[in-house]
This record gives structure tokens, C-alpha cells and sequence, in this order.
């Protein structure tokens, strides 16, 4: 079976590129033809590979000791996407299409479906927000498939889209690396990476930990972040307010 997915770069360290990594490495493995078509790719930094005069990006990976190449496309968002993409599919001819990440990545999805409806197409969908974007609701009623990776987006995109094909298959962090109860140290650490944007969710992270510490007195959160960076909130205003004593809200002490 042919298979596109169509996400942020397998490269870039964030949930949405690792699961469409994860994805694609699956597909390849079990003995299909996979291709990516990808946004946020670095073409600046990853060297292509030139092929009868024409540079080819690859995701490549090592698997049991051997050395695998998916073939990646890289795409501007926002730049004629739906004329790109269109044209990409209609070229390969995949039997199944993926879209990866949150509804407003892949709207476009609903253009491109109604001039090339020949594939199958689904949605793994990664969103942490609440509501859920009405500019998304079409785009999710229209897919052949919706696959959820929580509880959370479950239940929120049941009741957000008239999409009965929805399932679930839960993706976590690996219970063979976290596993809190075979640590013996004085505190529950956790660390979080979230910028001062509002899709990282710092400020929903700080509050999270903020009402976990009447539980777990022991608990402290490293944020990751730069907190003087420009964006949609002040994280140290808000760290004096959830965290005046200054016991379990911590920034990094120079710039990140």
C-alpha cells in the first residue's frame, strides 16, 4: 500500500514531528511505500542528497542495525499549500492519505479531498486545546478516519465533529525510561519545555503543578523556557503569583 503523511518534519523535537516519525517508521517496516510531506523542515540544515540534478530530502533511521531512508518533501504553510499538496498526491497516487497534529495543521485537507478524493483519508489528531477551533470542525467531519492519542482529545473531538469514525490508541511517554516508582530521590521533578507562546500551554502547566503540591509536597517544576522572550504571557509574573515562596517553580538562571 501506498502511504503520505503530511506533518511537521519526523526531525524536529516536538510530539506532533515524533509521533509522524513513529508513523512513518511503522509503515515502512511493515513492507509498505511510505512518503512524508512536511512542514517546519530545515532546508538550511539537513543536506539533501542530489539525484540527476535534483536535491531529495530523506528521513533516515537506523532499525536493528540497518540503515532505512523514507523520502520527505518539505512544504511551506500558508504559501498555496492546497495547489502544492494537490498536485504531490495526484503525482504519487497513494492509497491512503495521513494528516498528523493539530486540526488547524492540515484544514487544507478539505480542499485538497474534494478535487482528489481518490485516497482514503485520516487524521491522527495531537491537540491540547479547549475548546477546539471551530475553523477546524469541517475538516474533521469530512475524514475517512479520526485517531486519537488521549482521553482528552477523544472526548473533546466526539463531542466537537459528527465524525463516527473515531478511535483511540493511547501515545505516553516509555514506561521502560519514566518510571517514577524505581526512583528514590527527595522530590518529584518535572521539567517542562514550553515557550511564552500560547499553544505550548505553560501557564495550564504551572497551574497543573501549582494544585498538584497540596498531594505532593516533594513536587518541583524546572521550566525550560526562556521567560523573557517576547509572546503571549509573562511567566515570571506568573511564577511570583502561583509560586511566591519560590519552593517549586524554577526558571533556568541564564538565557536558553
Amino acid at each position: 500500500m501506498k502511504i503520505v503523511t503530511i506533518g511537521l518534519s519526523p526531525f524536529v523535537l516536538a510530539s506532533r514531528a515524533k509521533v509522524n516519525s513513529m508513523i512513518m517508521r511503522y509503515f515502512f517496516l511493515t513492507g509498505h511505500q511510505v512518503a512524508g510531506l512536511v512542514w517546519g523542515h530545515n532546508e538550511n540544515y539537513f543536506i539533501p542528497e542530489d539525484e540527476n540534478g535534483e536535491k531529495r530530502f530523506y528521513f533516515d533511521f537506523e532499525y536493528q542495525g540497518q540503515k532505512h531512508k523514507i523520502p520527505i518533501t518539505p512544504f511551506q504553510r500558508g504559501n498555496d499549500e492546497v495547489i502544492y499538496i494537490y498536485e504531490y498526491l495526484k503525482a504519487l497516487k497513494p492509497d491512503l492519505v495521513i494528516a498528523i497534529g493539530d486540526p488547524l495543521d492540515f484544514n487544507y485537507i478539505y480542499a485538497v479531498k474534494n478535487f482528489y478524493s481518490s485516497p482514503k483519508y485520516m487524521a491522527v489528531v495531537l491537540h491540547y486545546n479547549d475548546p477546539l477551533n471551530e475553523d477546524g470542525r469541517q475538516v474533521l467531519n469530512d475524514m475517512d478516519g479520526l485517531l486519537c492519542v488521549s482521553d482528552f482529545s477523544y472526548n473533546q473531538i466526539r463531542k466537537f465533529c459528527s465524525n463516527d469514525l473515531v478511535q483511540i490508541h493511547y501515545v505516553g511517554s516509555n514506561p521502560q525510561i519514566y518510571n517514577h516508582e524505581e526512583r528514590t530521590h527527595d522530590k518529584f521533578r518535572i521539567m517542562s519545555c514550553a515557550k511564552v507562546v500560547q499553544s505550548d500551554l505553560a501557564p495550564t502547566v504551572m497551574e497543573a503543578v501549582s494544585e498538584l503540591t497540596n498531594k505532593i509536597p516533594e513536587i518541583e517544576l524546572y521550566c525550560h523556557s526562556n521567560a523573557h522572550d517576547p509572546g503571549d504571557h509573562n511567566l515570571l509574573n506568573l511564577q511570583k503569583k502561583l509560586n511566591p515562596e519560590g519552593k517549586f517553580i524554577r526558571f533556568p538562571e541564564k538565557h536558553v
